[in-house]
């Protein structure tokens, strides 16, 4: 593109010399009105380039306009409910786990340590562990398909689950080299209570302009709420 442009001056340049000896220096200035103005027009068009590259994430798609939130989640294909509550009775560690069925409301803390991470809402936990209280579980689920896969903010997202405690907590060491004890809870069940929220696409956020072009400082997920 550039170089269309140095040959369209070297034209424009080559028909204003070839006029008559007398009309030389009248023609001399729009000669140099038309270099500076095809330079001008390639420094507006790479930066534009620039800036258009800037609002774009990883995979290319321009994230400076509206999001559709409902085709987004559409697309998203959430899975924020599972019910296997017809593997209680053939689970093969029955025996280990408490004969009382549970139903839990839960939120998830990532604490600074490998430790019982799930909490009943609304459920006392004083204690005098730090790492465990009374509330607090290691949730596994009794078969893959209720594994939780969706991008949910464990800030704003509370959880329902239906299954059996362990009647054995949890000892160091069992949930890797570094982890601590803490009750265990089975489930056969999950589902999401609405509202919750869970990340979309991250978006570029524009924190100031430099000679009038956006300077981009960080790129920051968005929260989509599911009703």
């Amino acid at each position: 593109m550039i170089l269309n442009k140095i040959i369209i001056a070297c034209l424009v340049i080559s028909t204003l010399f070839s006029c008559t000896e007398g009309s030389k220096s009248p023609q001399t200035e729009p000669v140099q009105d038309v270099v500076e103005k095809i330079d001008t027009i390639t420094v507006q068009e790479e930066e534009e380039k620039s800036s258009f590259k800037d609002w774009t994430d990883e995979s290319g798609v321009w994230l400076n306009s509206p999001l559709d939130t409902a085709q987004l989640l559409a697309d998203m294909n959430l899975i924020d409910k599972v019910n296997r509550i017809d593997l209680i009775d053939t689970d093969p560690e029955k025996s280990l786990l408490s004969e009382k069925i549970d139903t839990f409301e839960m939120y998830r803390v990532t604490y600074g340590c490998v430790c019982a991470d799930w909490n009943v809402i609304n459920c006392d936990n004083t204690s005098d562990n730090s790492y465990s209280g009374p509330c607090q579980y290691y949730m596994e689920p009794a078969h893959k398909n209720l594994e939780i896969k969706i991008p949910y903010d464990q800030l704003n997202s509370n959880v329902r689950f239906i299954g059996k405690k362990y009647l054995k907590d949890s000892e160091d060491g069992d949930h890797g080299e570094s982890s601590h004890a803490g009750q265990r809870f089975k489930y056969y069940s999950f589902e999401f209570i609405n509202p919750y929220l869970v990340f979309g696409p991250r978006k570029n956020d524009t924190v100031f302009q430099n000679n009038g072009k956006d300077t981009i400082l960080q790129t920051f997920s968005t929260y989509l709420t599911v009703d």
